[in-house]
């Protein structure tokens, strides 16, 4: 009697059309393809450590332990030599389909198939040629999505089946199970770290991590209830945050609609690797606010927030750290930086993330204001206070940012006069509009800025003493670009999205090698200048790609001084795409690869001139012994 299990196999085989006269497996990996096969296939390496702890006899039961991805395709097998050779005469070997509807019932397509361990005895098989065996087979599941991720398969000769094989193979498939969950929660712990440093430098922002099924582990307070960890993702949900942790980390906001509940919703995706994998993500949701009722005064909302700092440099993360803390008071903050470098930018994130951020928020450059009129624009003045004034008088930057913040630009440029009356609303909370003699209350937050050394005004008197260490409350430091080099090729990319955009330039590209000449320039006049120097190509360029050639030659030339090698190697540096390792030897794909890492800025630059993915650029590194962090710094 044929059991039940084996028939259903029976009749899913004949309606995929097998010839039970079949007598090898098709092939449908070649060298190259079995390599990447393995490549994709993050539990092989989890599931061979399993299978080292194999008993000392293995070998000599005449078995052969094979290793299939969810696809059917045998990814490598180990065991009795002469077995191995006797199964290669039906196609028992690496790079082999294996599954139930291209080789009908057999241990590992079954295995796929039924979900469930099985064991295909000698003529329970359909095909004839795989009679004189027997395929004891279990599938590894995978922690996360539940889904088979492969199977562990124990074959060999009919006469020697016995029940201890299918006990071997489950127990070797409830092991490799057992490690990749032990593994899956050092990635939880990854991923909430990640989670953690996210929140610290976007407060008041949207922040959610989930695992790469799309599973919520942790989210802000202000996420929506949908990604609360407590409850059950919902189905749409999570397909949403999959297809976007799926998309590559570059800092550019994704379109998330629908996941938010509001179709202008967008998401920045940072994705979190284990190595080469990635294991999940932490997502940035654009927050949208409920509609409230007007509150008296003017609103002027800001531009940007910390969604808009872009980059992951240690500078710069340090920077977002101490801006965090400060978007979380109404302590005065003094933020000192060059020319360029985003000052009014940091501002404004710390307004949109404090609980000011639905009040007014004024921008005052004190060094573009005649002197004589900084005191009236600043603090407003009384009618007739002096000639040209409107007879009804005019409210000044402070009592228009009631509630809200001011952020003084350029605060070293200020007059002796304008910074008695700046200190005493700092004191006293209040402003005498010029010509008045009648003080009012004002809540006004004040973040000022400036690129000069304060000190060197102290000691030459240009600036009061006691208005400095008021203002000097929380100090932000903000780095050049030079300082956060690795932070430039995400900057470029960002401008020259948005300048193409505005130029009506759609699909323009730049080159490796002049991410590479702008990653080596010092960048003086800082983002400002990369800004105006990206939207110059653009407004040149001839073509889509914007080639070395297209970047200004004081630009070139500064940056060659710089990093000689890397400009002068850069338009020859791109090695075959051909790389070896599967027809070559390791020397050849060492040297291959060790070009490509030395020619580009970033690994996925050079997995792109390589024309391959990143992950596998990181496989292969490792294959070769090669330290990828230790070569290119870990970008």
């Amino acid at each position: 009697m044929v059991r039940s299990l084996v028939w259903d196999s029976w009749q899913r085989s004949q309606a995929a059309g097998v010839a039970p006269a079949m007598d090898r497996a098709p092939t449908v990996l070649d060298s190259g393809g079995l390599a990447h096969a393995r490549e994709a296939v993050d539990w092989l390496d989890v599931t061979r450590e399993v299978v080292a702890h194999l008993p000392p006899d293995f070998e000599k039961e005449h078995h052969l332990l094979g290793l299939f991805d969810a696809q059917g395709r045998m990814l490598g097998s180990e065991g009795d030599p002469r077995t191995r050779d006797e199964l290669a005469e039906i196609n028992f070997v690496p790079g082999a389909l294996w599954l139930e509807s291209a080789a009908g019932t057999n241990g590992p397509g079954t295995a796929i198939a039924a979900d469930r361990p099985v064991h295909i005895i000698g003529a329970e098989h359909y095909c004839e040629a795989w009679q004189r065996w027997h395929c004891a087979a279990a599938p590894v599941h995978d922690p996360v999505t539940g889904e088979v991720a492969g199977v562990v398969d124990l074959s060999g000769r009919v006469e020697r089946s016995s029940p201890e094989a299918l006990y071997l193979a489950l127990t070797l498939g409830l092991a490799a199970e057992r490690a990749l969950a032990a593994r899956e929660l050092e990635h939880r712990c990854r991923l909430l770290r990640a989670f953690a440093e996210c929140t610290s430098r976007y407060p008041g922002e949207v922040v959610i991590v989930a695992d790469r099924s799309g599973r919520v582990l942790a989210a802000s307070s202000s996420a929506p209830p949908d990604f609360h960890p407590d409850r059950s993702t919902p189905a749409f949900t999570r397909q949403a945050i999959t297809a976007l942790l799926e998309e590559a980390g570059d800092d550019v906001p994704r379109n998330a609609r629908g996941l938010l509940a509001h179709e202008d919703a967008s998401a920045v995706v940072f994705p979190v690797y284990h190595g080469a994998s990635r294991i999940g993500g932490c997502l940035l949701l654009r927050r949208i606010p409920r509609a409230r009722s007007p509150e008296p005064g003017p609103r002027r909302p800001t531009r940007y927030s910390f969604l808009d700092l872009l980059g992951e440099s240690p500078a710069l993360a340090e920077a977002c750290r101490i801006a965090g803390a400060a978007a979380a008071n109404a302590l005065p903050v003094l933020i000192l930086g060059e020319s360029g470098v985003g000052k009014e930018l940091f501002a404004q994130s710390i307004h949109s993330a404090s609980e000011r951020r639905e009040r007014p928020f004024m921008a005052v450059n004190c060094g573009a204001l005649p002197a004589e009129l900084i005191e009236s624009e600043l603090f407003g003045y009384v009618g007739g206070a002096f000639s040209g004034a409107r007879r009804e008088g005019n409210a000044g930057k402070f009592e228009a940012a009631e509630g809200g913040t001011i952020f003084l630009d350029e605060i070293g440029e200020l007059p002796a006069a304008a910074q008695t009356a700046l200190l005493r609303v700092l004191q006293e909370g209040e402003v005498t509009r010029v010509g008045g003699t009648t003080a009012k209350r004002v809540n006004v937050r004040v973040i000022a800025a400036t690129n000069r050394d304060l000190r060197s005004a102290l000691a030459d008197g240009t600036m009061r003493r006691d208005l400095y260490y008021r203002l000097n409350v929380l100090t932000l430091e903000l780095p050049s670009l030079r300082e956060r080099r690795e932070d430039i090729p995400v900057l470029a990319r960002r401008f020259l999205e948005t300048s193409a955009a505005a130029m009506h330039k759609g699909g323009v590209e730049l080159d490796d090698e002049v991410v590479a000449v702008l990653r080596a320039y010092d960048w003086p006049g800082n983002i400002r200048e990369l800004q105006n120097v990206i939207a110059r190509l653009v407004a040149l360029a001839s073509s889509p790609r914007i080639t070395l050639a297209d970047v200004p030659v004081s630009i070139r030339d500064a940056a060659a001084r710089a990093v000689p090698t890397m400009v002068a190697d850069a338009p020859t540096a791109k090695p075959r795409a051909d790389v070896a390792g599967l027809d070559g030897t390791v020397a050849e794909e060492r040297n291959r690869l060790l070009a490509a890492v030395r020619a580009f800025p970033t690994m996925s630059a050079a997995a792109a001139s390589l024309g391959v993915t990143r992950s596998t650029l990181y496989r292969r590194l490792e294959r070769c012994g090669l330290q990828p962090k230790r070569i290119f710094g870990g970008s």
